[in-house]
């Protein structure tokens, strides 16, 4: 059934950014925990143990960029108390025969490395994952092979772009693994749905079909409920209405798995509207979207608004597509979406937007929004930014995370614009060589507060990690980062976050 496109007529609240009591943003420190051994490897991944049964370790994973060894791969096993290494393991060619290296998987503790074998003569790809025993890291038995596919082998493209993930479903008994954009010889892309056993063996498998040439499909966001159902938010770009300075449009469609049975829904816009960057939350068992939209005529450049569409978990339609428009609209689009889902139901909206160029980005803005549990806008509260860096991959971003339920962002800047941000003038354009974190909370009307990390030399924040933490218990978070003394002395570690009651 099509969704309506309404407008709420509440006024939004633009909240001028000025300082507030303490109290909204929690008492918090940090310590920095060096890596015990520093390589000059690429960080692949940082992945910690959720389940109750292995919540004691994180594992950080190494590969030489270049040169003799490039084939190896280097494991290590810390704690995620003290960040103090437990076991360290180098392995290469006797497990990888080339197949490179998805992602990690802590289960039942043990921890599992997943690649795929690609037979490009017929065409199969088997997706398998080593087990390593815990705490000696010690390789178990051969590869286990948890889903197959075949393949024309003249069609077959393996895209090296992919993405990849694992997520456990809260019962521990099902991990979700998905794979997406692989082409075929069907012209077509594939996002691969597969689910597993708590002993890694195949349950099921769905793979979602969409026209290659739609350009290009991102799985923007996968998760799972309480009852197995699988949701994942497909985004297509399609090059369907003249806008200005570019000429795309995203389309969004949210596909339901349970067993071999798929379901899919589009999320239907009028003709003419665009819908920018979305994301995928759980809102109790049922799936949430929200993102931002262009309405017709505008630039490329402007949002005018954000959307909020709620489902149950037969994907039917719960409400209809509640929008929000912005009393003017933003001066940029929104490169990034994230969707946090509260305790009442309600749920908060980020929006970031930056500029790149062959040299350098440079961020631009930052948009927070509080919504409500039937999707009515509380408030709205637009951050400048004014970050540039030389280095697109290391030094920009920022990270949110919910604190007791209240929303926290978490960005790296030049110390000196921390005292601009609280008297609520615009920052000024920094090269970033007085990197320092800083904090920002948000009162129940959206009036943010800044503060910055206490440290001697200046931060910076590997983005890739950066951006995605993990909870070392209720109070305390942990990412990847290093410092660095300003020049070319680097320095990796564990970062962790604390937040006191």
């Amino acid at each position: 059934m099509p969704t309506t496109f309404s407008y709420l007529s509440s006024a939004l609240l633009v909240c001028t950014i000025v300082p507030f009591a303490a109290a909204q943003l929690p008492d918090h420190r940090y310590e920095f925990i060096p890596l015990e051994e520093t390589t000059e490897y690429k960080t692949l991944h940082l992945e910690w143990s959720e389940d109750a049964a292995n919540d004691r370790y994180m594992v950080h994973m190494e590969k030489p960029v270049t040169g003799k060894g490039s084939d190896q791969f280097h494991l290590y096993l810390y704690s995620r108390e003290t960040g103090t290494m437990v076991s360290k393991l180098n392995f290469g060619e006797d497990w990888a025969k080339g197949r490179g290296f998805d992602d990690i998987l802590f289960l039942n503790d043990r921890l599992y490395v997943t690649s795929e074998d690609v037979n490009y003569k017929t065409g199969k790809v088997d997706f398998v994952a080593q087990e390593f025993a815990l705490p000696e890291l010690a390789l178990k038995g051969e590869p286990i092979t948890f889903a197959t596919i075949n393949f024309n082998p003249k069609g077959l493209t393996w895209d090296r772009r992919r993405s990849e993930t694992f997520l456990e479903s809260p019962d521990g008994e099902h991990i979700v693994f998905y794979y997406d954009r692989i082409k075929t010889q069907e012209n077509e892309q594939l996002v691969l749905l597969f689910m597993m056993d708590g002993n890694m063996q195949p349950v099921s498998q769905n793979a979602y079909r969409i026209p290659y040439e739609s350009d290009k499909i991102v799985t923007a966001g996968v998760e799972v409920n309480n009852n197995g159902i699988v949701y994942a938010l497909m985004t297509s770009k399609f090059k369907n209405r003249p806008i200005t300075n570019k000429e795309i449009n995203y389309s969004y469609e949210l596909v339901g798995m349970s067993g071999e049975t798929m379901v899919s829904k589009p999320i239907e816009f009028p003709e003419g509207y665009t819908a920018l960057k979305a994301n995928l939350v759980l809102n109790g068992d049922a799936p949430r979207v929200g993102g931002f939209f262009v309405e017709p005529d505008q630039s490329i450049k402007e949002t005018a608004g954000h959307f909020i569409l709620d489902l149950d978990e037969q994907l039917a339609g719960v409400g209809e597509l509640v929008t929000h428009r912005y009393p003017s609209p933003l001066d940029y689009q929104l490169m990034r979406t994230d969707l946090l889902q509260r305790a009442d139901d309600g749920c908060y909206l980020i929006g970031g937007s930056w500029e790149v160029s062959a040299t350098a980005i440079q961020e631009k803005l930052l948009v927070v929004n509080s919504i409500s549990a039937d999707g009515t806008n509380e408030w709205t509260t637009r951050i400048p930014r004014r970050l540039k860096t030389n280095d697109i991959y290391e030094d920009h971003g920022y990270m949110t995370m919910l604190t007791k339920d209240k929303l926290m962002v978490l960005m790296p800047d030049d110390e000196d614009n921390l005292p601009r941000y609280r008297s609520g003038e615009e920052p000024k354009l920094m090269t970033a060589t007085k990197r320092v974190l800083i904090t920002v909370g948000f009162s129940d009307t959206g009036k943010a507060e800044f503060a910055s990390f206490e440290d001697k030399g200046p931060f910076k924040a590997y983005s890739g990690n950066f951006l995605t933490t993990a909870n070392v218990n209720r109070d305390s978070q942990v990412c990847l980062a290093r410092k660095t003394d300003g020049k070319k002395s680097e320095l990796w570690g564990f970062l962790y976050l604390n937040f006191k009651d």
